[in-house]
């Protein structure tokens, strides 16, 4: 899978399956861990952020709410939460090798995040 570098494209009947799936993906482990979590944890209070962005990107990469009607500092809130997950991301990547299942899957859900934070940064007003 090549990386995809913008918004989505027109025309571009495949963007939502490849972006999309990663991204609830990640957002079902989110909250399925979240609520295994005590609610005065740090680790609570950061799946929380992390859930609030990617129920967000999914909404808006979905199309169900358009970018501009996000108000714009939950816009900030969810895009610093989206690079603090992409750089999650990008350093669990090491840890496998290329020709692996689990290296996919972590390349796969980066590039999702990434199209979701250039969708949102790409709106800002």
């Amino acid at each position: 899978m090549t990386q995809y570098q913008g918004p989505p494209i027109e025309g571009d009947e495949n963007f939502l399956q490849r972006v999309l799936p990663p991204l609830t993906s990640l957002l079902s482990k989110s909250e399925k861990v979240l609520r295994g979590l005590p609610r005065d944890s740090w680790q609570h209070q950061r799946l929380i952020a992390n859930v609030r962005a990617l129920r967000l990107s999914v909404q808006v990469l979905s199309g169900d709410i358009g970018a501009t009607e996000i108000d714009p500092d939950a816009r900030l809130e969810t895009l610093n939460t989206l690079h603090l997950l992409c750089t999650q991301v990008e350093k669990v990547l090491d840890h496998f090798a290329p020709d692996s299942a689990q290296y996919a899957l972590q390349r796969n859900r980066l590039n999702a995040l990434r199209v979701a934070a250039q969708s949102l940064a790409a709106s800002s007003p």
